[in-house]
């Protein structure tokens, strides 16, 4: 049950920031602070936590450029979901294969679902003016990765349950967006395909 706990927390970290998750988890092994499962505790080993290191390095600064950052979650749109899939599917026995695939598409479906709302907002806070917004909303985003990393450790039932509102909330967050993007796109389609008005001609007598 604990491990099973694990998945969403992990999953929708995955979604905002996958090396993060990553390399706080093998913190976590390393220091004693939490008793991976085997098949994931590969996180906590040197080359992997390089690894991780370094792109969670890059990510830090891509995040925070206007328009970097968007490119940067395009690139990441296949990357997250399937390194959550991958982590959820290591906390999961291998001798159950039908509850496997259910992990996997939970997984998979939580981290799509937060990597799309990340994804979607960032683009919406690039239309501001100035630059600042970007780098709060980065480090709101960490925070938030940090933080339910760390609720999942010493309380995974409450990390769970967190998990679970903020997952509804980035599904209502992402139906708003899309709606408001179908009328901004809808209302520019509409002014580029209006008929110019011809101009008035005064009668001759």
């Amino acid at each position: 049950m604990e491990l099973l706990l694990a998945i969403l927390p992990v999953s929708l970290s995955s979604g905002i920031n996958l090396y993060l998750t990553l390399f706080a988890l093998g913190v976590t092994e390393r220091a004693g602070w939490y008793d991976l499962p085997e098949a994931v505790d590969i996180v906590a080993s040197l080359p992997v936590m390089a690894v991780s290191g370094v792109l969670l390095l890059v990510e830090f600064f891509a995040d925070k450029i206007p328009y970097v950052d968007s490119v940067w979650d395009f690139l990441h749109t296949f990357v997250r979901p399937v390194g959550a899939l991958l982590l959820a599917m290591g906390f999961i026995p291998a001798d159950d294969p039908e509850l496997r695939t259910a992990v996997m598409l939970l997984a998979g479906t939580t981290a799509l679902t937060a990597h799309g709302s990340k994804a979607s907002f960032r683009a919406l806070v690039n239309t501001s003016p100035e630059p600042v917004s970007n780098s709060v909303v980065s480090i709101l985003e960490d925070t938030f990765v940090l933080g339910i990393i760390a609720l999942f450790i010493m309380f995974p039932l409450i990390a769970t349950g967190v998990s679970i509102v903020v997952l509804v909330g980035l599904i209502i967050a992402l139906v708003l967006i899309f709606r408001w993007a179908r009328r901004v796109f809808g209302s520019v389609r509409d002014f580029l395909l209006r008929k110019p008005i011809p101009p008035r001609t005064e009668a001759t007598t």
